[in-house]
């Protein structure tokens, strides 16, 4: 049985047999996004997920948000898996003109945004069709059936976001429960969630705590550097006006509050120019079969 230190490269090629653990990592997001949520045909399938993942929890989703849970015995491991935004609301992520304290642990000088503090109960508080929650099946699945066996947090996105959350909240929540639970956190085009000190326990809390984004994607620049979203894509594109103002307005709200990615292990994408104007630029840059490209794994019929 293969084992997931065995294949922590971030840099190994994919194999038929022994794909990357980001390539993994991002193919359990990309699946994320599965019509209706419904990701069990694309799990375990030899045309996408060469890992063989299983569906183990869930899915388990609100208006917003859906997160699942899956298992893999070819990796000895588990995957907490978070999907990205619904487009028809994004709140989550740009309520970000306020801040509260990071409770888990509470931590002084540690922030994160109200939006994606609501982010962060709302996933939490999901069910499955059975009623119960993400730390019901860690409790009474993932724990007793294999406690040396690592959990994988990920999420692309929005779910990026949330899985840079729910990492020091699981660190925190197995410390309480006196496990020494191993986290493989992987964001992908993740926005900031909190400021620098909520940033150093997030990038704390992972044994692999990778952040991965494609260079020409905007998102990741959400909220730490909005002003180099008027550069990313010069000379080729001009940002349009829209933007330019919503940039002004945001960094008006957000006032004294700042915002900085974690100081995790960094891999920028080197992408390539795919849109014919700023807007169509930036949804191609950012979509999830576009990271899976550029990952070198195969990408998804949606």
């Amino acid at each position: 049985m293969s084992s997931l230190e065995s294949i922590q490269t971030p840099t190994a090629l994919a194999t038929a047999t022994q794909p990357s653990s980001q390539q993994i990592a991002m193919t359990l997001c990309a699946i994320s996004y599965a019509p209706f949520g419904d990701v069990t045909p694309y799990l375990g399938n030899s045309d996408y997920d060469a890992s063989a993942w299983t569906l183990s929890w869930g899915p388990a989703s609100s208006s917003t948000n859906m997160v699942y849970g899956a298992w893999s015995e070819t990796l000895n491991g588990y995957a907490l898996v978070v999907r990205g935004a619904n487009p028809c609301d994004v709140r989550e992520i740009f309520d970000v003109g306020s801040q509260v304290t990071w409770q888990y642990p509470a931590t002084s000088g540690a922030s994160i945004s109200t939006g994606a503090n609501d982010a962060l109960n709302d996933v939490l508080g999901l069910q499955a069709a059975d009623g119960s929650t993400l730390l019901d099946w860690i409790s009474n699945v993932v724990l007793p059936t294999s406690p040396t066996a690592a959990l994988w947090v990920t999420g692309h996105s929005l779910g990026g976001l949330i899985a840079s959350m729910l990492a020091p909240y699981l660190y925190n929540w197995l410390a309480e429960q006196n496990v020494a639970q191993a986290l493989h956190v992987y964001t992908f085009a993740a926005p900031t969630a909190g400021d620098a000190a909520f940033g150093a326990l997030a990038a704390q809390a992972g044994s692999i705590n990778n952040r991965v984004y494609n260079d020409l994607d905007v998102v990741p620049l959400a909220f730490g550097n909005l002003q180099g979203m008027e550069t990313i894509y010069q000379p080729t594109y001009s940002w349009p006006d829209f933007l330019r103002d919503w940039v002004k307005k945001t960094i008006a709200l957000m006032g004294s509050y700042t915002y900085v990615q974690p100081p995790t292990v960094d891999y920028s994408l080197a992408g390539s120019s795919m849109g014919s104007d700023y807007v169509s630029e930036a949804l191609d840059q950012h979509n999830h079969n576009t990271y899976l490209q550029l990952l070198g794994a195969p990408i998804l019929p949606f």
